[in-house]
């Protein structure tokens, strides 16, 4: 389903992109590699993402981005023979996002924005029990179940501050987090931005 809904994405936005291709500098793409904090995990980690956008005649930007982090989460007293061993959190979100730049002051912008989230969360889940295998050996049996989460239309948040070039290349900071935390797979970004207006 989250490949059809990326598809879908990408086939409207290739439509977005090349609508009034005679204006000039109405495209923007973006990238980072920053802080991604889950809701649930103590551990902060890392996120990749990639974004490319239009600027319409109204001022709005469509954007379309890809994001990637792996966490790590320190199993606790529940998983015994497991306790303090890292397990690994995978996340891939798709993202829809309507923005507005603001210029502050020369080339100093802001652009408020506001999305909606697609992701989907693997991890492997752990599951293991002792048995006596013969009178002075005791055996355990190990099931490692991989499991994914994925879910749709989670309403997101977001802002960057950059510095425009003359030569329209960008540099800033993004901040970027869900709307409702409840939705506890989907954490916090704060990265560095870079990116160019063509």
């Amino acid at each position: 389903m989250i490949k059809k809904i990326f598809l879908l994405g990408v086939l409207a936005f290739t439509c977005c992109f090349y609508s009034n291709a005679q204006e000039l500098k109405k495209n923007v793409l973006r990238g980072g590699v920053g802080y991604f904090k889950n809701i649930d995990i103590p551990k902060p980690s890392h996120i990749l993402w990639f974004e490319a956008g239009r600027k319409f005649s109204t001022g709005f930007n469509v954007n379309l981005r890809s994001s990637y982090a792996v966490t790590t989460e320190t199993m606790g007293l529940n998983m015994e023979m497991f306790e303090g061993q890292d397990r690994l959190d995978i996340y891939f979100m798709i993202d829809l996002v309507f923005s507005r730049p603001i210029r502050i002051t020369g080339g100093h912008f802001i652009e408020p924005g506001v999305g909606f989230k697609c992701a989907v969360h693997r991890y492997f889940d752990y599951d293991f029990d002792w048995y006596q295998e013969s009178e002075t050996t005791i055996a355990v049996a190990i099931d490692v179940r991989p499991q994914k989460i994925v879910e749709y239309g989670v309403m997101s948040l977001s802002l960057d501050y950059y510095y425009l070039f003359s030569n329209n290349f960008m540099l800033g900071l993004r901040f970027d987090s869900p709307v409702i935390p409840s939705f506890s797979f989907i954490g916090t970004t704060i990265s560095p931005l870079m990116g160019v207006k063509f």
